[in-house]
């Protein structure tokens, strides 16, 4: 009697084809295989990106679920695989398309006048830009607080009109690269 052997099947549900991934996320790898021959937790499974290698040989659960969980990808555009081979040594895999997005780094902030004085505004300044690793062009966003309470104002500086004497005034200062949000940066003054 022929048996005629049939190739396994692979999807990858996530990430995404085209997704942009954050630099040190954790990336979830998930998809689903299956064969016509045998049990989908008895294909030899892997994950791998073409900048990275290997990424994980977890092999797929009895519903043919695979998943692994990455500690992290390399900057950069990735070409994801999730292939499996079954006992006939028939192959599948799938593929998509992936970049890991740089964040900028935190810039260096100051406030003046240091010390304020009543009737000075206060304004931030940007002592060392962010820098971003793909080259994009980093924007700031501006948030205050008043002793410690969030206020409504979003700008590079507040009017001498809107402080008082023993308050003090706290600005984080975000950068952004288009993509992701980097790192921080606050600065305060009394």
């Amino acid at each position: 009697e022929l048996t005629i052997a049939s190739p396994p099947e692979v999807q990858i549900s996530s990430p995404t084809e085209g997704q942009v991934l954050e630099d040190g996320a954790t990336v979830e790898l998930s998809g689903l295989v299956s064969d016509g021959d045998q049990d989908p937790d008895t294909l030899m499974i892997q994950w791998s990106s073409d900048l990275d290698g290997v990424l994980s040989t977890d092999g797929a659960d009895a519903a043919g679920l695979t998943h692994a969980t990455i500690e992290t990808l390399s900057r950069g555009a990735h070409t994801l695989t999730l292939s499996a081979i079954d006992d006939h040594d028939m192959s599948a895999e799938a593929e998509v398309l992936v970049t890991v997005n740089g964040l900028p780094s935190a810039p260096e902030i100051s406030l003046s006048p240091d010390p304020a004085a009543t009737g000075d505004d206060l304004q931030v300044s940007i002592d060392l830009d962010s820098v971003d690793p793909e080259g994009d062009p980093v924007s700031y966003s501006y948030a205050w607080t008043r002793d410690g309470t969030a206020t409504s104002d979003i700008t590079a500086s507040i009017s001498s009109s809107d402080t008082s004497r023993g308050e003090v005034w706290e600005v984080t200062v975000t950068p952004d690269d288009g993509i992701h949000s980097g790192p921080s940066a606050t600065a305060s003054a009394a």
